[in-house]
C-alpha cells in the first residue's frame, strides 16, 4: 500500500469518486463541492455531462468520448465493480488529495482499489438506491461488507437512512448523518398573487416507480374535479410519462396537467416559484428501491414555501413532519394522498401556515453552508486534520 502524497496539514484536499459529472437531477454533489471553500477537490468520474451548467476545473474522466468502444468498456466496469486504477492515481498524486469521497456507495466500491493503492481514508454518502437495492444482492452484500471494512466513515442524510446502513452492517462509530444542504439564496420564494386564483402542485420523477408516479396523478385527478382551478405540473421525464398522461386523460384533467420535461437549474427554479404544492408520494419500489433519506426536490419545495403532500416513507416524515411542514399518508393509499392534497388545495390559511413551517425548517437545517462544514468536519476527523491547524 502506498500512500499517494502528503497533502498540506492546513487544508484537506477532497478526490469526489461520482459516475458521471453531472447529471442535472444530482445537483447536490455540485453543492458540496462548490461551496466548500474550505476545502480543495478534484473530481475523478467515468464520464462527463452537462459542463456548461456544473462548470469545474479539475475534473479527470475516464472516457472522455463516448463511443461504442467507450460504451462497452463502461459496461464492463460497472457490472465487475471496478475502475481502471492508472489515469485516477495519477490525478490523485498531481492533486496532493487527502481524502477520497465517494457519492453513492457504489462508486467507492469500484474505487476500492484505488484507496488500497493510496492508502487514503476514504468516506462514502448513501443517497438512496444504495440504501437498500444494491444490497439485496449477494454479490453486493460482499462488496459492502469489504467497504464496511475498508471505508473511514460513511454518511447518511436522515436517522432511517443511517439505521438501513447500520443493519447492512456499517460499523456505527463510523456513521454520520449529515443533511442534505441546497442553496437558499438560488431559490426563489413561492408566489402567491391575489389576482392569480391557479392552485400549482408540482410533482419531479417520472423515471423511478420509487417516486409514486401514478399515485401522484390519481390522486390529483380525485381532486380536480372538485378544484377547477387546482394545476398539476410534472417535472422531468421517464418510462412513466405514458401511464401518468393516460391517468390525467382518462379521469379528464388533461388539460391541467403541464408537463415541462427536462428542465436546466434555472427554468426549474422559475417553476419552484410558481407552485404552491409539492406532491411527493414516494414508495419502496417492487425491486426494492427507496429514497434512502428523502427526495432534494422536498427540501428544495420547503426552502421556497411550499407544503409537502407525501407519504411516510423513509426519511420524508423527519425532513417534514406531518401536521407541521404538510400532510403525510402511508404509502400507495391514494385516497389519503387525495385527501391530504383536497385538504391543502382548499385551504389556503392552512397552506399559507405549513409552507412558512416548511421554509423555517428547510433554512434551519438545510443550508449548504451549514452542510459542507459538517462535511468538513469528517473530512477532517479521518484525516488527522484539526481546526487549530486551520487556523
Amino acid at each position: 500500500m502506498t500512500r499517494a502524497s502528503t497533502p498540506p496539514a492546513h487544508r484537506p484536499h477532497v478526490a469526489h469518486l461520482v459516475n458521471s459529472f453531472l447529471p442535472v437531477t444530482q445537483n447536490w454533489v455540485y453543492n458540496q463541492i462548490a461551496f466548500n471553500k474550505e476545502c480543495d477537490h478534484t473530481v475523478l468520474c467515468q464520464r462527463r455531462e452537462n459542463a456548461a451548467a456544473f462548470p469545474w476545473d479539475d475534473v479527470h474522466v475516464l472516457h472522455p468520448v463516448e463511443n461504442a468502444g467507450a460504451r462497452v468498456r463502461m459496461l464492463v466496469e460497472h457490472v465487475l465493480a471496478r475502475y481502471p486504477q492508472r489515469q485516477f492515481r495519477a490525478a490523485v498524486t498531481r492533486a496532493h488529495a487527502g481524502v477520497l469521497h465517494g457519492h453513492l456507495a457504489s462508486e467507492s466500491v469500484r474505487n476500492l482499489g484505488l484507496a488500497r493503492f493510496t492508502g487514503l481514508p476514504l468516506v462514502t454518502t448513501f443517497y438512496g438506491v444504495d440504501g437498500n437495492k444494491l444490497w439485496r444482492r449477494p454479490w453486493w452484500k460482499r462488496r459492502y461488507a469489504r467497504l464496511f471494512r475498508t471505508g473511514a466513515a460513511f454518511m447518511a442524510e436522515g436517522e432511517h437512512m443511517a439505521s438501513c446502513i447500520r443493519a447492512m452492517g456499517c460499523p456505527a462509530a463510523k456513521l454520520h448523518v449529515v443533511r442534505l444542504g441546497v442553496d437558499l439564496d438560488g431559490l426563489p420564494t413561492v408566489r402567491r398573487e391575489p389576482q392569480d386564483p391557479a392552485i400549482r402542485v408540482m410533482f419531479v420523477g417520472l423515471s423511478r416507480e420509487k417516486k409514486g408516479p401514478l399515485d401522484a396523478a390519481a390522486a390529483f385527478g380525485r381532486v380536480a374535479f372538485q378544484l377547477p382551478k387546482l394545476e398539476l405540473h410534472v417535472i422531468g421525464d421517464g418510462c412513466y410519462r405514458e401511464g401518468v398522461e393516460q391517468l390525467v386523460r382518462f379521469g379528464g384533467v388533461r388539460d391541467r396537467t403541464v408537463f415541462h420535461g427536462m428542465l436546466s437549474v434555472d427554468k426549474y427554479r422559475e417553476v419552484l416559484g410558481q407552485c404552491h404544492i409539492c406532491l411527493a408520494p414516494s414508495v419502496t419500489a417492487r425491486d426494492g428501491d427507496t429514497e434512502g433519506g428523502a427526495p432534494v426536490t422536498v427540501i428544495e419545495a420547503m426552502a421556497c414555501g411550499m407544503p409537502i403532500v407525501g407519504t411516510t416513507h423513509c426519511d420524508i416524515p423527519n425532513i417534514a413532519p406531518h401536521g407541521t411542514c404538510g400532510l403525510l399518508c402511508e404509502e400507495r393509499d391514494v385516497s389519503a394522498l387525495a385527501a391530504n392534497l383536497r385538504t391543502l388545495a382548499g385551504d389556503a390559511t392552512l397552506r399559507a401556515r405549513m409552507g412558512e413551517a416548511a421554509r423555517q425548517r428547510a433554512r434551519s437545517e438545510h443550508d449548504i453552508r451549514t452542510q459542507v462544514r459538517k462535511i468538513t468536519e469528517v473530512y477532517r476527523s479521518v484525516s488527522g486534520l484539526s481546526q487549530r491547524e486551520d487556523a
